[in-house]
């Protein structure tokens, strides 16, 4: 630990924020950001003073991981902004860790398929279905917008030897296995044998599962450049959307 760097995990795409400072392989502590929405004023003083109360500084920080989404619009922009800003003046590296595998990361292990569903909207989610591997829930199909159903219902490969039909029927979720959903807002969730949907608490998106996703990503040197790093929005945000349809109408009428 005595020549381990420090590092820094970033969680603001729900309500409530939260950042993780650590040390090598080791969290030296977590806090929650002051008060719900308020993560434009309360982001950056709560870095230094994480900072300070451990005897460092900012610039001390080698690498930083950051939920970068789908969630709050303002949270995630803000946490990547940061994010950027302390890239910029102290050349720590910066991990983007999706804000769908850390909520996946709240279920305890299972032999079941995990389907996880966020960011609900006009009766669609942005989802992505996991097993367990490991320690550690990992993606089976491409995180996407889609209905519930079609989460609960991928599409098989569109070729499958037969010599491993239980490889594919695993990888399309068709073995009739049981399946555990987790959202914290669903559509009307479809009647099917072996579904159970999970306690909507487990929803939550935590800081510590950003810091240990990002720990992995970062010794797997899956590093973004601090240009390059973006939130993930799951839509385009609805005021950018009425924007376009209203400069739309004046160019019409016009």
């Amino acid at each position: 630990m005595a020549n381990a760097t420090y590092n820094l995990a970033i969680e603001t795409s729900s309500r409530e924020g939260a950042i993780a400072l650590g040390k090598g392989d080791q969290i030296l502590c977590a806090i929650d950001l002051p008060t719900p929405r308020r993560h434009r004023v309360d982001l950056m003083p709560s870095v230094a003073k994480v900072c300070q109360d451990n005897g460092i500084k900012p610039a001390d920080i080698a690498e930083i991981y950051v939920s970068i989404g789908p969630g709050s619009f303002t949270g995630l922009r803000i946490a990547v902004t940061t994010a950027k800003v302390i890239s910029m003046i102290t050349g720590a590296k910066i991990v983007a860790v999706p804000t769908i595998d850390v909520v996946a990361q709240n279920v305890e292990q299972s032999n079941a398929t995990l389907a996880v569903a966020v960011n609900e909207k006009h009766g669609t989610i942005f989802g992505c279905l996991y097993e367990h591997n490991g320690d550690r829930w990992e993606a089976t199909s491409d995180a996407d917008v889609q209905t519930l159903e079609q989460l609960l219902s991928p599409k098989p490969p569109e070729t499958c030897p037969s010599d491993i039909n239980s490889t594919c029927e695993k990888a399309s979720g068709s073995s009739g296995g049981e399946i555990q959903l987790l959202g914290e807002k669903l559509p009307p969730v479809p009647s099917r044998e072996g579904l159970v949907v999970l306690d909507v608490c487990l929803a939550k998106p935590q800081v510590k599962h950003v810091w240990q996703i990002g720990q992995q990503l970062a010794s797997d040197q899956q590093f973004i450049d601090a240009y390059a790093l973006v939130p993930l929005y799951a839509r385009e945000p609805e005021a950018v959307k009425l924007w376009e349809q209203n400069k739309h109408k004046r160019v019409t009428r016009s």
